[in-house]
């Protein structure tokens, strides 16, 4: 036997190895699993009265691009890689955790059993604070506060609770609302039960609430404006300390600051702002024309800018407000720098496209140009791109799937 053949028998037998585990490790710990559409009996009867605690948002709506085309078998070997990388690094990463959860929908339709289990377990564990403790640092991640409850941020100085739990610890979720903007997109009511570090039971609505009371401009806006936009049906929302705040206000701020402010190169300020523009579409009374009117026009510029910055392989780098492009590059075998650059920033930028309609993003031969590059990079560097960094292969899966297929239609 060749040395070739017996190197690829030895990935072949390490890779269902990983697999058998994984499922076996599932089976042991998730035993309680919950039904997403399944309504909590615990919403408090004293709740301010700032929401409708049983509303349930639709899922995602997406807008394909016309002619791409991934395959069933394609889709699934990314998916797979997905749950299998997750395993492998620390599913008790609430950073892991939460980018394998923006890609539930397309893992329940795609997969079977037990892969497909994964993005259940992954729900339950962000969920579930008792679960959450067992696999991760053993710091809860769910805590009540004085207006509800909360996820512990890593950008946040505290929550206010008994006990002063700090948020810069290990363990926090990475962004500051991020659990309203993913389980928002995935079609979660905010009546679905969370179990606090407490065991108490309570409902997305109380994160949602806490949120609401607690804003302030100074804080991180993408991931809010995100969440606010899938569970928000008014104008605007006063506190209980009399600051009135509206989704208006939120995106008006986003959109005057600079193109590469924020996460990821500024491209989480430009999905945000996305997002907005489709909220204000659908809801043209809520919303003001002169601030939505802003907000496209900021896309339409932001599309243009990217026609010209585009590098000749198809993708947009770090430095893409920059306005100047690079030259067709040798296809990198090195990963590991490579992916905080254009791995990232063009799949940042490809989950926006698929958003919102053609007349607010760039035009389909520089959309196509940019998934191609993706789609290249999978193939011929497959084991590193996973090796380098999960999070940004997530976004990158993340938006090719959602420019090849429909998922949910509003």
């Amino acid at each position: 036997m060749s040395m070739i053949m017996r190197k690829y028998l030895s990935i072949a037998f390490l890779t269902a190895g990983l697999i058998f585990l994984a499922t076996h490790f599932y089976g042991q710990i998730f035993v309680s699993r919950r039904p997403i559409s399944e309504p909590s009996p615990h919403v408090r009867s004293g709740s301010k009265a700032l929401l409708d605690r049983r509303f349930k948002p639709d899922p995602l709506r997406t807008y394909p691009l016309e002619g791409l085309r991934i395959d069933q078998n394609l889709k699934q070997r990314f998916l797979n890689d997905v749950v299998l990388a997750s395993v492998s690094k620390n599913m008790g990463d609430p950073a892991v955790a939460v980018h394998s959860l923006r890609l539930r929908a397309h893992g329940m339709e795609t997969l079977a059993p037990p892969e497909r289990n994964y993005f259940d377990d992954v729900l339950e564990l962000l969920t579930d604070d008792r679960v959450f403790r067992r696999f991760g640092s053993g710091l809860p991640v769910l805590t009540e506060t004085v207006y509800g409850a909360g996820y512990r941020t890593r950008s946040r100085s505290s929550l206010s609770v008994a006990g002063s739990i700090g948020a810069i610890a290990e363990g926090g979720m990475t962004h500051v609302d991020i659990m309203l903007c993913v389980l928002g997109e995935l079609g979660v009511g905010l009546d679905y039960p969370l179990v606090t570090s407490t065991d108490r039971v309570v409902t997305l609505a109380d994160v949602l609430e806490d949120s609401m009371q607690r804003f302030d401009f100074g804080r991180e806006l993408d991931f809010t404006l995100v969440g606010y936009c899938c569970y928000l049906r008014q104008r605007d929302w006063t506190t209980i300390h009399g600051k009135t705040y509206s989704v208006d206000g939120i995106a008006e701020a986003l959109v005057r600051r600079s193109p590469a402010s924020g996460a990821c190169n500024g491209t989480h300020r430009l999905y945000a702002i996305a997002k907005y523009c489709m909220w204000a579409r659908r809801f043209p009374k809520l919303a003001a024309p002169h601030i939505r009117e802003h907000c496209e026009n900021h896309l339409k510029d932001i599309s243009r800018h990217l026609v010209g910055c585009q590098n000749e392989d198809g993708s947009w780098d770090g430095n893409w407000w920059v306005g100047t492009s690079t030259t067709a590059k040798q296809e990198s075998t090195d990963l590991i720098g490579h992916y905080n650059d254009t791995i990232r920033v063009t799949g940042h930028m490809l989950e926006w496209f698929a958003i919102v309609p053609p007349d607010l993003r760039p035009p389909r031969d520089v959309i196509a140009r940019a998934a191609n590059y993706l789609l290249r990079q999978f193939e011929i560097n497959r084991n590193d791109l996973y090796n380098a960094n999960l999070l940004p292969v997530t976004h990158a899966i993340r938006a090719l799937l959602n420019l090849s297929e429909p998922m949910a239609r509003v």
